[in-house]
């Protein structure tokens, strides 16, 4: 049904179609919800054309390229919306954080996922994209208060996964091995479809890499840790 909805909607004249538009971006709006992603750009698309300045049709579109992972395409849609209307879109603020993370725009971005944070402090999606976010900018100390409060509200075992992985990454940055080295035991001892491959490897070689300390005698020249250049790998997105 929905898509003899949007065929009929092409076979329109354009005066009929302005008519209607409320309609299209009802459409829209199902398409999103029900997970159809294309479906909702190309209704979406066909929306906005005829109501430029409706802040929330954008904020949608943003979403639903979001979603398709053409992350410059939903940030182009959210500035628009943002422009429009700076304080009722906060539940958007979150994918377009998430957008300028992917494309590498992180001051931006940690803007975005701290004015989304305000809507919901607790939020592992959130916290987890700041957590990240502030690894990206080297305020690790930040980074890590992030990790703490998402050790508080993990609620699955890949969540507590995603968890252990930052804590290692962001603890190593903060001088703290031996932390470190618990929290990457801890993610490898859990069971492996609770994190990807890639995060699995990772921690397993950070292990290898990484040297406890041990006491030795007062006489003995203590040999440093080894420093390790950290590149996290990119973690599927909450």
């Amino acid at each position: 049904m929905i898509k003899s909805v949007r065929s009929s909607l092409r076979k329109k004249p354009t005066r009929w179609i302005s008519r209607c538009c409320p309609s299209i971006s009802f459409w829209g709006s199902l398409y999103l919800e029900s997970g159809q992603y294309q479906e909702a750009v190309n209704a979406l698309e066909l929306f906005v054309i005829y109501e430029k300045e409706n802040s929330l049709a954008l904020a949608m579109l943003g979403q639903a390229y979001y979603e398709q992972k053409d992350y410059q395409a939903a940030v182009d849609n959210f500035d628009k919306a943002f422009e429009l209307n700076r304080t009722g879109l906060k539940r958007y603020y979150l994918y377009s954080g998430y957008s300028n993370l992917e494309l590498g725009n992180t001051d931006q971005a940690v803007g975005q996922l701290e004015t989304a944070l305000d809507e919901d402090k607790t939020s592992f999606e959130i916290n987890l994209a700041l957590a990240r976010g502030y690894f990206l900018q080297e305020k690790f100390g930040s980074a890590f208060q992030k990790v703490e409060v998402l050790k508080s509200v993990a609620d699955t075992d890949e969540e507590t996964a995603l968890m252990l992985y930052w804590r290692a990454l962001v603890q190593e940055k903060r001088d703290e091995p031996k932390d470190a080295l618990k929290a990457w035991k801890e993610l490898v001892a859990m069971d492996e479809k609770s994190m990807t491959t890639e995060m699995r490897e990772e921690a397993l070689q950070h292990l290898k890499t990484i040297i406890t300390p041990t006491n030795t005698p007062k006489s003995a020249t203590g040999t440093p840790t080894p420093k390790i250049k950290v590149t996290p790998s990119r973690t599927p997105t909450p």
